[in-house]
């Protein structure tokens, strides 16, 4: 598996999100929001 492939799978965008919201992290420079960001990965 391409290191890209592991980056972008399911599941590590929904670890790192998972992170970002137990951090209550805030939007970053394109503006979107951990609520509006979770949409994306349901």
């Amino acid at each position: 598996m391409e290191l890209i492939e592991v980056t972008l799978s399911k599941e590590n965008l929904n670890r790192a999100y998972k992170k970002v919201v137990a951090n209550k992290g805030a939007s970053g420079v394109d503006g979107v929001t951990v609520e509006e960001l979770g949409v994306y990965l349901t």
